[in-house]
């Protein structure tokens, strides 16, 4: 199967000419790598996301503007890499990275929307009842898209877990299947 974690990144720090263990000027570097995200190549523009995170700052608003920026990339593989790294970048709870989460849900990928309900449950407080009420009604809501995207019962049935967890329930199995059972009944 097709699998987006298949860049090798020593061969994309070979291919920029500096090796990941040198150390060089952080900033040229970000630099070089954050002009690669616009390369023609997927497989390239996946590498140079993997690489920001490496080398990049906590708090470079630089970095973060291009990570926010990959999430609309053509490709469905950059924008899952995209939305792993936003999330490894950003701190559990921000509310402006939630938003963005909440948005890709739309996503035309699977793949994509997947992605982005298993690093909710990194990004979302347990207690966090705000992002819940908001992931609630999108799961409400789901219904709408099932003629263009089919039933996407397994991003429906990860985002229920998310909501428990967000709305600071017991993740104990028997309440969070009852959960899960209950909102995907109502929005198939």
């Amino acid at each position: 199967g097709f699998g987006v974690e298949d860049s090798d990144m020593q061969s994309f720090w070979n291919a920029i000419r500096m090796p990941k263990e040198e150390e060089l000027d952080k900033a040229s570097l970000l630099n070089k790598i954050l002009g690669l995200m616009r390369d023609e190549d997927s497989g390239v523009r996946r590498s140079a996301i993997r690489a920001s995170i490496q080398c990049g700052g906590k708090d470079d608003p630089v970095l973060l503007e291009n990570l926010i920026r990959m999430l609309d990339d053509r490709s469905f593989t950059v924008r899952v890499v995209a939305v792993k790294a936003l999330c490894e970048y950003s701190d559990p709870g921000d509310l402006q990275v939630l938003d963005l989460l909440l948005q890709k849900l739309e996503d035309d990928s699977h793949l994509v929307r997947h992605a982005v309900v298993l690093e909710m449950h990194r990004m979302v407080k347990v207690g966090d009842r705000y992002t819940g009420g908001k992931l609630i009604r999108w799961l409400r809501e789901s219904w709408k898209h099932r003629q263009t995207r089919g039933d996407d019962v397994e991003v429906k049935h990860e985002l229920a877990k998310v909501i428990v967890q967000a709305m600071g329930e017991s993740m104990k199995e028997p309440y969070c299947k009852a959960f899960c059972d209950g909102m995907l009944s109502h929005s198939l």
